[in-house]
């Protein structure tokens, strides 16, 4: 028979036991729990609000074109003219006279700049257009919706092909541990492709004309598809049938008034 005071002694162990137990049990559903305030490519596009942002992020991208440190603002036509020698620089700076001497690299930010803030985008563009098909939600909107990713990723290709010839082609989500993270690059032609059918999806995506708010539009899309059929009709493609598909292209935006 125990004593009172061994009694006593051994209840704090047994009732650490059963807490121990207690916890052991319930600890497995606890650690299932999903981590709501992260976002992820995969959980994202989940409604048709989460589709909107997303488009709405990809303007963001059309900046690269004019901003002052990457764009059409400084960088990238200063670059042009001096690289052309059409203008020279009086500075110290590195950089520019890589480009006088033309002895620059992927390093020099006059040129690197604009290869990534342009595939920054297109990557975007692709997310969207990967994920937002499988988004439950109006389908006049989110046909809408992927013209102007489609637009958004052909602008920036444009852009590309013109500044750097053959460049890698994407068109689909890279993983950052996918073998395909360094692809190898497209011929010019196959780049112009993708361009003129990203631009026609564009177009015929039910955008409204005008739009007062900055947003793309289908006269946006001609415009564009007009540039690019005069641009191909030219050096370096030489595909002079093209004059016609632009002067034919222009006309509709400047008959729609």
């Amino acid at each position: 028979m125990l004593s009172i005071p061994r009694l006593f002694a051994k209840a704090p162990t047994a009732l650490g036991a059963a807490l121990l137990l207690t916890v052991a049990s319930s600890c497995s559903d606890f650690l299932k729990q999903d981590i709501r305030s992260q976002l992820t490519p995969d959980t994202y596009f989940a409604n048709a609000g989460q589709a909107q942002a997303a488009i709405d992020g990809l303007y963001d991208n059309l900046r690269i074109m004019s901003s002052t440190d990457v764009g059409y603002g400084e960088s990238l036509w200063v670059g042009l003219e001096l690289f052309a020698q059409h203008a020279t620089s009086l500075g110290q700076s590195q950089f520019n006279n890589q480009i006088l001497n033309q002895t620059l690299d992927a390093n020099n930010p006059y040129s690197s700049s604009m290869w990534n803030g342009a595939y920054y985008g297109i990557g975007a563009a692709n997310l969207a257009l990967a994920r937002i098909p499988s988004v439950s939600m109006d389908e006049t909107q989110k046909k809408a919706l992927l013209g102007q990713a489609y637009f958004v990723r052909a602008f920036l290709y444009y852009h590309l092909v013109r500044l750097y010839g053959d460049v890698p082609l994407i068109t689909a989500p890279v993983d950052g541990n996918s073998p395909d993270l360094y692809p190898a690059r497209a011929a010019t032609a196959d780049v112009y492709k993708l361009i003129v059918s990203d631009l026609q999806a564009a177009e015929s995506a039910g955008l409204p004309l005008v739009d007062r708010t900055g947003r793309i539009t289908q006269s946006a899309a001609k415009s564009l598809l007009a540039s690019v059929y005069l641009q191909m009709a030219g050096y370096p493609m030489q595909q002079t049938a093209n004059y016609a598909l632009a002067a034919a292209k222009a006309a509709e935006v400047i008959d729609a008034g």
